[in-house]
């Protein structure tokens, strides 16, 4: 190996390496905003906020349209379960093979 490859080599290994260092540089530096915006999002504290008139209403109507809507659920799975009690409509081949049986 002459010494004009082997520094062409080793010229080539430094500028892989730097663009793999810049890469991984601007890799870690995204990462690292990222947690420290995130964190600096999470450490905010909550403010309490006051009731008013108008939140205890629209609370109380969600409420009252929370508990119509199960109530016509379970009003719809009751009358699911009757409906399974109930007899299953016949077919039409059914009723005639039924009649036939009847006038024999």
């Amino acid at each position: 190996m002459s010494l004009e490859s082997f520094s062409r080599l080793s010229q080539a290994i430094v500028n892989a390496s730097e663009a793999a260092s810049i890469e991984a540089k601007t890799k870690a530096q995204k990462g690292a905003a990222l947690v420290v915006n995130s964190v600096g999002v999470m450490s905010q504290p909550k403010r309490t906020v006051r009731p008013t008139a108008f939140s205890e209403a629209t609370d109380f109507l969600g409420d009252a349209i929370k508990a119509a809507r199960e109530a016509k659920l379970a009003r719809a799975r009751d009358n699911k379960k009757t409906d399974a009690e109930k007899p299953q409509a016949k077919s039409l081949a059914e009723l005639l093979a039924e009649t036939a049986q009847d006038s024999e």
